[in-house]
């Protein structure tokens, strides 16, 4: 039996924390996949550092990373691409590998913007990165705007701050995720 088959499955504990540390509410799991940041079958573990939980209903979300993870797989197996390279694209910036594969280059993945209403803006000094975080009580980590990984919080509690000191001001517990 393959590795991956061996240790696929994820206990449901581990999965509500997993949930609890990116501020998503359990009640909302069906809308997400418990992933894996480097995949199992690149190596990934099933170590909470290198969980996240994924939405199926945004975009750029659960469905389309498995198809970056099975065509970096099979290029790594074909020996195509280096292993650890394989496993720097889908832990760096999976999205910008994914849509480079696609012939995507020239698209940006879009970020919500305050003006729309979509992501409070808490702070408005101008800088040019925004960090953002989940304003759910269990929450540990925020996310620069440069980190895709903050797309998986909870459009619900997602709020975005134009600086860390506004963000720290906040909340002064959070620290860096581990995903970026």
């Amino acid at each position: 039996m393959r590795y991956s088959k061996t240790v696929r499955d994820v206990p449901t504990s581990e999965k509500q924390q997993v949930f609890a540390e990116y501020g998503i509410d359990w009640s909302l799991h069906s809308g997400y996949e418990v992933d894996h940041v480097v995949s199992l079958e690149l190596g990934g573990s099933n170590d909470i550092s290198n969980l996240f939980p994924e939405s199926y209903s945004i975009q750029y979300g659960a469905r389309i990373k498995d198809k970056l993870e099975d065509d970096l797989h099979e290029q790594v197996c074909t020996h195509r691409l280096p292993l650890a390279v394989a496993q720097d694209e889908i832990a760096t910036d999976w999205l910008k590998y994914y849509l480079a594969a696609q012939d995507y280059t020239n698209i940006v993945s879009p970020l919500p913007s305050a003006e729309s209403g979509t992501v409070p803006v808490i702070s408005a000094s101008s800088s040019a990165e925004i960090y953002y975080t989940s304003s759910y009580s269990t929450a540990k980590y925020y996310y620069p705007s440069s980190c895709n990984a903050w797309k998986s919080l909870s459009p619900s509690y997602l709020v975005a701050f134009s600086s860390l000191e506004a963000l720290f001001a906040r909340y002064p517990d959070r620290s860096l995720s581990p995903q970026c």
